[in-house]
């Protein structure tokens, strides 16, 4: 029988009589099949091999239980497998492979797996059931598959703890129970596993202690992996400091597991790791010397968010395109120098991702650092840093992400910053540069994030932002020394990624609107939030009506500048807006309306209008909030107009606040992957 493998759309709900039962290998993999499974299937009694997946075949998996010679099954990434696995499947007792990941499989899979254990002869071998429906705890049988190598169940809805069983499964070598809804203790026979090298059980609510009889007879153990929540940390390593594990480790991610207080002496011998994060993990002190002393030629290596002092010698040698985090952290001193001869960017030539942020570090940036010529993101924030920004831009060319934000750095900005093409997210701000924007910058076309708010800059906006970055996003130029007008290039000119959704980088950021009592927070991927704030500047002239053109803003602040004139009568037209803090001197009234002869309030009836307007103004300001800005923009400023009292103590309010009125970024770069 001839079936052709490319380009099939449907399966054929028959097919010609010819002799099906001699066909033993059937491979209809990678084919976009868009249709049920055809009954014919079914027929093939002697099929030893079929492999379907990637397809968009529809059915339900007890159908395969027909075909009892199976030994290898692939109904993966199929998405619409669905069903129960049943006893009767289960029964398949020469299957060896068996992978049904990706589909909607649901159900417990208690019969199932007691149905296969039953067998007389059970030869499974690998079994993926990962990223399905599938739910109920794990069965007591799954210790009887004793040849099973393979074991694959993340991405379910699986609870409960490990059975102690599992101690039974002699020949596993790669367990992975991830992203799945198990808790409880860790059970001490998982140490018996002696043939196990990888062990993923991240991302479930695991309790209790670890110790060293847990990973007792782990001889072949190379990869480790267990990332926990990290609001509250559930799970504590406690082995005996002179412990010595009976394994190498290649790969090691250990996340919000107690592992501290002391940097763990176990891994002194754990000379084999290119992969090492061992962040959220409460350690503190010093990391000691035989640390950095073991020859480790690494991939990743990730001691962040933990409570980590002392300077940042190292000896290790890093791969191409590698990562390090080390950020937040009580490191101090200046960046890493690991010998008189041998600096940072000459032992790390190769790295891709460098966090040293929220640390004490101090010093300036060294000059070395223009060897890190595989650097992709590059951040060295909230920390002590001080001196000029290097002239080393040139020989870093692949950078999407550089942040060196809340830093006591100086001077103007190096004009080798226009050699950054990819550049994508660029924060300065919080520090005390000067001078003006150099135009070299407008080389980094690709920008979505400009955050130089909080220093010294000056001169006028430049119009070529408007026209050379079409993918900004975020534009921050807050408390600086800008002066002129707010060019109309920014508001007409080519900010395509202020009024349309673009395919933008995947960035995890947080954006902080803040004043003294309240936060409003965004999370998540930035591209969300589009954000101009040209606040406590000296701009002058009016509020370009360009400015209504950029659909997608999401907040805008002028404040405390010296901008005159009338808000745009099309601001309705800036749905998304949340939230607009202007303060110009704003003409709401006409010249003969009621003028400032009006008696004044005494200090009591000024004091309770004025807590009223407040309560009202925050009400009003929830309103905008909830149901969109128009509505909530005009219900303020209707309100202003209206009642003049009200109109005193809001501009009294804001006039005395205004010290106390912030708007800033916090961006937080803690995972950066793919610019």
């Amino acid at each position: 029988m001839h079936l052709p493998t490319c380009g099939l759309s449907n399966l054929p709900l028959s097919v010609p009589r010819h002799n099906l039962t001699s066909l033993l290998v059937l491979d209809l993999s990678n084919n976009d099949i868009n249709s049920t499974i055809p009954p014919w299937l079914f027929n093939m009694s002697n099929l030893v091999y079929l492999d379907v997946s990637s397809n968009n075949l529809q059915g339900e998996i007890d159908d395969f239980s027909r075909l009892n010679s199976l030994e290898h099954l692939d109904l993966s990434e199929d998405s619409f497998i669905s069903g129960k696995l049943s006893g009767k499947l289960g029964k398949l007792c020469n299957l060896h492979v068996l992978d049904l990941s990706f589909n909607k499989i649901s159900g417990e899979i208690n019969d199932f797996i007691l149905s296969l254990a039953e067998c007389t002869n059970c030869r499974s071998e690998s079994m993926h059931l990962g990223y399905n429906k599938l739910g109920g705890s794990l069965p007591d049988s799954l210790g009887y598959l004793r040849s099973l190598k393979l074991l694959k169940l993340m991405g379910n809805s699986f609870s409960g703890s490990f059975p102690e069983s599992i101690g039974n499964m002699s020949s596993l070598q790669e367990f992975i129970l991830s992203e799945n809804q198990m808790k409880g203790s860790i059970p001490v026979s998982l140490g018996l596993l002696s043939s196990l090298i990888v062990l993923d059980i991240s991302d479930n609510q695991w309790e209790g202690v670890i110790t060293e009889a847990h990973f007792s007879n782990l001889t072949g153990l190379k990869e480790l992996t267990i990332v926990q929540e990290a609001k509250n940390i559930t799970l504590v390593f406690n082995v005996n400091p002179n412990w010595i594990p009976p394994f190498k480790l290649i790969y090691l991610d250990l996340h919000a597991c107690m592992i501290g207080p002391t940097f763990p002496e176990w891994l002194r011998n754990q000379n084999m790791l290119s992969y090492i994060a061992v962040w959220d993990a409460k350690i503190s002190g010093a990391i000691p010397k035989w640390f950095w002393e073991l020859d480790l030629f690494l991939d990743v290596l990730d001691f962040s968010h933990n409570l980590l002092t002392g300077e940042m010698p190292s000896t290790i040698r890093f791969r191409q395109q590698a990562i390090v985090f080390s950020n937040y952290n009580n490191f101090t001193g200046p960046l890493p120098v690991f010998s008189s001869n041998v600096n940072f960017g000459e032992r790390m030539p190769l790295l891709g991702d460098l966090d040293i942020s929220y640390n004490s570090l101090n010093g300036t940036i060294p000059f070395s650092m223009s060897n890190l010529s595989y650097l992709l993101t590059f951040v060295l924030s909230s920390n002590n840093l001080s001196g000029k920004l290097p002239e080393i831009w040139n020989g870093m060319p692949y950078i999407c992400l550089l942040d060196v934000s809340n830093n006591s750095l100086s001077g103007s900005l190096p004009i080798s910053f226009g050699s950054l093409s990819g550049l994508r997210f660029l924060r300065l701000s919080n520090n005390k540069f000067s001078g003006e924007l150099p135009s070299a910058l407008q080389n980094c076309t690709h920008i979505e994030t400009l955050d130089l708010g909080d220093n010294g800059f000056s001169g006028k906006i430049p119009a070529w932002i408007g026209e050379k970055f079409p993918s900004v996003l975020i534009i921050s130029f807050r408390s600086n020394l800008f002066t002129g007008e707010i060019p109309l290039n920014l508001c007409i000119g080519n900010l395509s990624g202020m009024t349309t959704v673009l395919d933008s980088s995947w960035y995890e950021g947080q954006l902080w609107l803040v004043d003294k009592n309240r936060a409003y927070f965004y999370e998540g991927t930035l591209y969300l939030v589009n954000s101009i704030d040209l606040s406590r500047n000296n701009l002058c002239g009016e509020m370009p009506n360009g400015l209504t053109n950029l659909s997608r803003l999401i907040t805008l602040n002028l404040s405390m500048n010296h901008l005159t004139g009338i808000i745009p009568a099309d601001i309705g037209n800036l749905q998304r807006l949340k939230l607009l803090i202007s303060q110009v001197t704003i003409f709401l009234v006409d010249d003969k309306d009621e003028t400032s002869t009006e008696e004044p309030l005494s200090p009591e009836e000024n004091k309770d209008e004025e807590e009223e307007s407040i309560e009202m103004l925050w009400f009003y300001i929830g309103i905008g909030i909830g149901i969109g800005f128009p509505v909530g923009f005009w219900v303020v400023c209707g309100t202003l107009i209206v009642k003049k009292s009200r109109r005193i103590a809001y501009f009294q309010f804001i006039d005395e606040k205004k010290d106390e009125v912030i708007v800033f970024f916090w961006v937080s770069i803690a995972r950066l992957r793919g610019c």
